[in-house]
């Protein structure tokens, strides 16, 4: 692209297309819980999923195929509200699978540096957790998920959109980047979920 440029308009300025730097977001998946719930009691931690919906689907995003050497950028947003008199521990983390056809949890692994929470205060609370990972050699589909920890108790009220206009909603967004893209990595790796 080039334009004429100077006083009497006498020199032509040639300059490179703009680009997206290497490609950019390949793809993004969204999940949202549509309905408020309270989230069943864990036995240990992380063995269970935040669920999308009441008896539906857990909060999952999942890419039919990504690329290995890309990235997994995943975004995660709840809004829990601790119904109870007393603080009670609630914490959530970011998992993938490349599994072609994945169970929970033995073909999922936690992203490090994704786990956000902690001690609940009564009340209502946004813990929001961002993360990324390489995508591994011989990946072919990802499957993001929310396992979640609430020490064995069942006070903790994750918000969906039919809560009130002024409380947002909770969410899970997963987006794969081209690996031409990140210039600088993060430091997530891939870890077993606990025992």
């Amino acid at each position: 692209m080039s334009r004429v440029i100077g006083r009497g308009r006498y020199a032509t300025e040639t300059y490179p297309e703009r680009s997206g730097g290497g490609g950019g977001i390949i793809q993004v998946g969204y999940a949202q819980n549509k309905k408020s719930r309270t989230l069943d009691p864990t036995v240990a931690p992380f063995d269970t999923e935040i669920p999308m919906d009441i008896g539906a689907a857990p909060l999952r995003v999942v890419f039919s195929s990504v690329t290995p050497g890309n990235f997994l950028e995943v975004d995660i947003n709840l809004n829990p509200n601790n119904t109870d008199a007393i603080a009670h521990e609630f914490s959530f983390v970011a998992a993938v699978s490349f599994a072609a056809a994945p169970v929970f949890p033995a073909d999922f692994q936690i992203i490090s540096n994704s786990v956000a929470g902690g001690s609940m205060a009564p009340g209502f609370q946004t813990y929001r957790s961002l993360s990324s990972v390489e995508i591994p050699v011989g990946a072919t589909k990802a499957t993001i998920a929310v396992p979640y920890n609430n020490a064995n108790l069942a006070f903790i009220t994750i918000y969906g959109t039919d809560s009130f206009a002024f409380t947002p909603g909770s969410w899970l967004k997963a987006s794969e980047v081209a690996g031409s893209s990140v210039t600088q990595p993060g430091s997530g790796t891939l870890l077993p979920i606990p025992p």
